[in-house]
């Protein structure tokens, strides 16, 4: 990791188990930041830029706290690499946790304010409506704000209950070391050895459920959307590549990690929440409440917003050691939970509110297929907790996206009633028309680059006749066939056995004149292995 010389304000390079006792500065990007390749540059060039003063202010305090060295995330990551700014984003929570102090820089407050006034500059800065703040609040032990122009506010511990208030983060996962002055020679003041994590925090954080941690971002932004995921990594204690471009998407990846680590069903619980009118018996009224304009959704949120008013939700003790773990797979969030059957089915999720442990929570879903299912809308329903006994259990399957690739078979295909492909053509052979009785039906022709006909097919016999004319050498070739068996529906494409007929035709006919003659005649040469049908819900499709 690099790190300023908080005396000389150039970056060494360290290994971060070698790395020293560091200050780390948490602010919000500006105009005029100081990058990794600026900072390598003449003083006189940062100096220029308006972020400059921020590396300069954190260097200072960074000493009079008796630490030699710092860490700003403007310069101190090489954002041209992909692979460095990869490591630098899967690491930053432990950066933090492992910084001897955090400076909060607050540019939008004013010196003297009140920070115990929740309605004032503080409660309102610009630092607490990000993304990235919010792990820079949590990782670190001991946090001390700053107000422009640099004027110490107060610590986080001083502050706790209005950052409750604040952020929606509960005080016990607010930690509880204390910030202060240190000098060179004891640099432990902080109340953790230099370098090291607090495991407690770390402890506590992990004891919230996956819907209160979402629930803390849920009120933030971010620049770049992928960045509503990444900055929650470090909380969840997930490590994935970064790919920016991919959208929602990085979110949908990071609850899939969280899945692989979690069996809390909480990360289900996202939407809003609707309580039931408690029923003694919930499945004999659960239609009463028409659900209208269904929709199909993934069950996973497409971003931290979608959990907003959810930070109360806990896992159920509800069948507490007899679930199966989650797992995702391709066919969807692999789960066993109760369903209630009919035709709006709603699964019950193993949590509830904190506040209340006679209810669980349930969702409603969409039967796809099979056991199938996907969530039908955005709401979150509370049912009497003794439901869960009451309905059957099942192993189904959860679509992870709206746009649910469902297992299709061939029979499934609407193909036109009377199309015909032609699997090969020679090149000095064209297609032409030979009955007149079927115009306008539609016909496809493969490859496709030979043109579309209306084969003649007979309304009365099911007789179909194609004739080959080939200008080149002045020859004419009908293929003839007809329908004898019916392949029962479903079935898989059978071979026609029987009827159809490959023959030369004179080549001076005309089309009428060879289609009399093709009836007529008395000799055929079979061409069964030319012809295979499919029975579909619009008709048979004749295939050469």
């Amino acid at each position: 990791m690099w790190l300023l010389n908080a005396r000389t304000v150039t970056l060494e390079d360290f290994f971060e188990s070698q790395a020293p006792s560091y200050a780390i500065l948490s602010h919000t990007w500006g105009a005029e930041e100081v990058s990794f390749q600026d900072i390598q540059e003449r003083q006189e060039v940062c100096k220029k830029k308006k972020g400059y003063q921020k590396i300069i202010h954190t260097c200072r305090q960074a000493l009079k706290d008796g630490l030699e060295y710092a860490w700003v995330d403007t310069c101190c990551i090489d954002k041209s690499s992909s692979s460095e700014l990869s490591e630098a984003i899967n690491s930053m929570f432990r950066w933090y946790g492992k910084a001897a102090v955090c400076y909060a820089f607050l540019a939008d407050v004013l010196p003297g304010c009140d920070p115990r006034d929740t309605q004032g500059p503080f409660a309102t800065s610009r630092w607490f409506t990000r993304g990235w703040t919010l792990q820079e609040l949590l990782a670190p032990e001991n946090i001390v704000f700053y107000a422009s122009d640099w004027p110490q506010i107060a610590s986080k511990t001083e502050l706790r209950k209005e950052l409750n208030l604040i952020t929606g983060v509960d005080v016990r996962y607010l930690s509880s070391g204390t910030a202060r002055h240190v000098t060179i020679d004891s640099p432990s003041r902080f109340g953790k050895p230099p370098g090291s994590v607090s495991d407690s925090t770390r402890r506590k954080l992990h004891q919230a459920s996956v819907a209160e941690r979402m629930s803390w971002a849920s009120s933030r932004q971010t620049t770049r959307t992928e960045d509503l995921a990444y900055c929650l990594l470090g909380i969840f204690g997930i490590s994935m590549p970064l790919i920016y471009g991919e959208g929602e998407r990085a979110f949908v990846r990071l609850q899939e990690e969280i899945i692989k680590s979690s069996n809390d069903q909480s990360i289900l619980a996202w939407g809003y929440l609707e309580p039931w009118k408690s029923r003694e018996d919930n499945q004999s009224e659960l239609y009463a409440q028409v659900r209208v304009n269904e929709k199909r959704m993934g069950v996973l949120a497409h971003s931290p917003a979608a959990f907003r008013g959810c930070g109360s939700i806990i896992p159920s003790l509800v069948d507490k050691g007899n679930s199966l773990p989650l797992s995702v797979t391709n066919k969807g969030l692999h789960i066993c939970l109760p369903v209630s059957d009919g035709e709006f089915p709603v699964a019950l999720l193993r949590c509830r509110p904190v506040d209340n442990p006679t209810i669980v929570l349930a969702v409603n879903v969409k039967h796809v297929q099979g056991n199938i299912y996907s969530r039908a809308d955005d709401m979150i329903e509370w049912v009497d907790h003794r439901t869960w006994s009451r309905w059957p259990r099942k192993e189904i399957y959860l679509s992870l996206d709206e746009h649910l690739e469902e297992e299709l078979h061939e029979s499934e295909f609407s193909y036109p009633g009377s199309s015909i492909f032609i699997r090969h053509v020679p090149d000095t052979f064209s297609l032409q028309e030979l009955s007149p009785y079927t115009r306008d039906m539609a016909t496809s022709i493969f490859p496709p680059n030979y043109k579309t006909i209306s084969p003649g097919l007979s309304p009365c016999t099911g007789n179909i006749a194609l004739l080959f004319t080939s200008k080149q050498d002045s020859r004419k070739v009908a293929l003839y066939f007809s329908l004898t068996k019916l392949p029962r529906v479903g079935a898989s494409p059978l071979m026609m056995r029987k009827e159809t007929f490959l023959m030369s035709v004179p080549c001076h006919l005309t089309n009428t004149e060879a289609r009399d003659y093709l009836y007529h005649r008395s000799t055929w040469k079979n061409a069964s292995n030319y012809i295979w049908c499919v029975q579909t819900s619009s008709g048979f499709e004749y295939k050469i």
